[in-house]
This record gives C-alpha cells, structure tokens and sequence, in this order.
C-alpha cells in the first residue's frame, strides 16, 4: 500500500473516529495495539497494516471500502454522512443482490429452455 493511501486510510480514521466520538484508547483497546502504536499510525509515524485496517473498520462498524476510498470529490462534508453507512446494512443489501442475481439466472435459464421446446415442437 503506498504513502498516499496510508495517509488517506488514515484521516479517514480519524474523522470516523471524532464523528462517532470515540477515543483512540478505546479503539486501540479494541483491535488489541497499544494506545501508543495508534498514536504512531494516527500521525503517520507508522505504516496501517491491511489486517489493522480490517479490525479498524469492524470496530467503527463501516464498510472497509470506506477507508480506502477517497472522501467523494474532496468533500470532506460528506463524509459524516458517509460515516452513518452500517456494514450490517450493506452486508444486507449484497445478499439481497445475490439473490436477486440468482433469481435472475434461474429466469434466463427457465426461458432458454422454454425458447428450446417451443423449437422443437415447430
């Protein structure tokens, strides 16, 4: 991962963490560093590892996407907004779509097959 996505990744992180007012104490408590290693990764002094960015967004309950991605158009108004996403909801939303995928092929195949008959019986 290259310093630019290392420094993204990370004012992402912080602006999640004040939004939901949640300390670095607590956070790093919860993906088990020391407070002083999330101190060093906060100010850039040490690198994010992709594992610490997983726990990182777990805790914070946002899609790990969300971390990696720039703030839309620079518009760090958004970001609040963006920080609400829940991964439950998400999470919820990509099953629905794999069904609805699944329904779909189910449909495609059931009319080929019925395409196939109607050919046979002409």
């Amino acid at each position: 991962m290259n310093k630019d996505m290392q420094d993204a990744i990370v004012d992402h992180v912080r602006m999640i963490l004040q939004q939901k007012n949640i300390s670095q104490k607590d956070l790093a408590s919860e993906i088990s560093i020391t407070e002083a290693t999330l101190s060093n990764i906060l100010h850039k002094h040490r690198a994010i590892t992709t594992d610490e960015v997983d726990k990182i967004a777990k805790v914070l309950d946002v899609p790990v996407p969300m971390l990696y991605n720039p703030i839309p158009f620079g518009c760090k108004e958004a970001f609040p907004l963006l920080a609400q996403a829940k991964t439950k909801e998400v999470e919820e939303t990509i099953q629905k779509l794999s069904i609805l995928a699944q329904r779909t092929l189910f449909y495609k195949n059931l009319r080929e097959t019925a395409e196939k008959q109607m050919e046979i019986i002409r």
